[in-house]
């Protein structure tokens, strides 16, 4: 099952180490890794979760539509995906 994992950069209570362990011990699921905010990333960046739940779900539509298994982000301003 498709999985987004978030988590701010900057979090201490879970930090990012914990949410790449997470990650990758989910199949099909994605990281994403928002610069500058902490434990409460949907409240400290609204705009750039928002963005990021959109992007993924499109992947994950898209992903549906062409029969696709997994489909990894190619550039840097794509969000962080685990191997």
């Amino acid at each position: 099952m498709p999985t987004l994992v978030l988590v701010g950069d900057q979090d201490t209570l879970a930090p990012p180490e914990a949410a790449e362990a997470t990650a990758t011990a989910i199949a099909d699921a994605e990281l994403v890794t928002v610069p500058g905010s902490g434990h409460l990333v949907t409240l400290e960046a609204p705009e750039a979760v928002t963005t990021a739940i959109q992007y993924w779900l499109q992947r994950i539509a898209q992903q549906r539509i062409s029969g696709h298994r997994s489909i990894r982000p190619t550039d840097s301003t794509t969000p962080r995906t685990t191997p």
